[in-house]
C-alpha cells in the first residue's frame, strides 16, 4: 500500500491506482488505511477516470468505513468535488446519524443557521487582511 502511495506522490496515478485496486481486493485488507491512500490518489490526480475509479473503490467497501470519521469526511470532500451530490449527501446524513448518537464532537460538526455561516465567514475575511 505504501508502494502505491509513493507513486502517487510521482504523479503515477494510473499505476497507483492499479496497485491499489490488486490490494485492496481482498475485504480483510480494505480497511481505513487503503481509504486514506486512494482519496490521496484521488487529491493528487487531474485525470477524473482515476478519480472516479478511487470513489468507485471507497463506495463499493463503505461498510468497511462507514462509522470512521476521517475517512467520512475524506469521502465527502472528493465526492463534491467531482459533483457527485448524492454521495456527498449520504456521508453528511450519517456525520448526523453520528452526531446524535454523541460520535462526532461539536468541533466538527455544529449546527448554525445561515446567518451564521455569513459571520464566520465575515470574520475569517478580516483575520485574512
Amino acid at each position: 500500500m505504501y508502494h502505491a502511495a509513493c507513486l502517487a506522490f510521482q504523479g503515477k496515478s494510473h499505476d497507483a491506482v492499479t496497485l491499489l485496486l490488486r490490494y485492496c481486493k481482498d475485504d480483510e485488507s480494505f480497511d481505513v488505511n487503503c481509504i486514506a491512500v486512494l482519496a490521496e490518489v484521488a487529491q493528487r490526480s487531474r485525470e477524473q477516470s482515476v478519480r472516479r475509479t478511487c470513489l468507485d473503490a471507497m463506495r463499493m467497501a463503505r461498510d468497511r468505513w462507514w462509522g470512521h470519521l476521517p475517512s467520512l469526511l475524506l469521502f465527502m470532500r472528493l465526492a463534491y468535488q467531482e459533483g457527485l451530490e448524492q454521495d456527498a449527501h449520504d456521508c453528511l446524513g450519517r456525520l448526523l446519524e453520528l452526531r446524535k448518537k454523541g460520535e462526532v464532537d461539536d468541533s466538527v460538526m455544529r449546527p448554525g443557521t445561515l446567518d451564521d455561516i455569513r459571520q464566520q465567514i465575515v470574520a475569517q475575511q478580516k483575520r485574512e487582511r
